[in-house]
């Protein structure tokens, strides 16, 4: 008696259910659709930029100085205020928890991604990794010989 009842609800329910799915894909959005063939040479330009690494030791001190030395390096990208939020997330730092932020820069026609790491091992040291292009790196390393005490990679 109530087997065709439950057929026709089951039945119901399953068709339903297809046309839920059936909409959804059809009204979901295309991937990569709204790309234009510029912005997509622009990404593999941003991709595939030469960038070096470049790693120091020095205590926390000298940080505000090595940060200046990338902001005035670029062109576009990095701005004070991003310099300002790197030293306020290391000051506030826990030691021993490694850490990191990459910012999209500019350096003449060239567009790149500047990315740093850090740690606090302890004390007042950090330890940071540049890695950004090498317009930016030689400034770096130039700024580190200055540096008293300063371990360079």
């Amino acid at each position: 008696m109530w087997t065709p009842f439950l057929l026709v609800l089951g039945a119901g329910s399953v068709t339903w259910i297809g046309s839920l799915i059936v909409r959804w894909i059809c009204n979901r959005p295309e991937k990569h659709s709204a790309y234009t063939a510029e912005e997509i040479v622009e990404e593999l330009e941003t991709a595939f930029v030469e960038r070096e690494t470049f790693g120091i030791c020095t205590t926390q001190e000298y940080l505000p100085i090595l940060l200046e030395k990338i902001h005035a390096s670029v062109d576009a990208g990095f701005p004070e205020t991003q310099v300002a939020g790197i030293l306020h997330r290391v000051a506030n730092q826990q030691a021993i928890h490694p850490r990191s932020a990459i910012f999209p820069i500019r350096i003449g026609k060239v567009s790149s991604d500047l990315e740093l790491q850090w740690v606090k091992p302890g004390g007042d040291d950090i330890h940071l990794l540049v890695i950004a292009v090498p317009e930016v790196i030689r400034e770096l390393r130039k700024e580190a010989k200055q540096i008293p005490a300063a371990t360079t990679s």
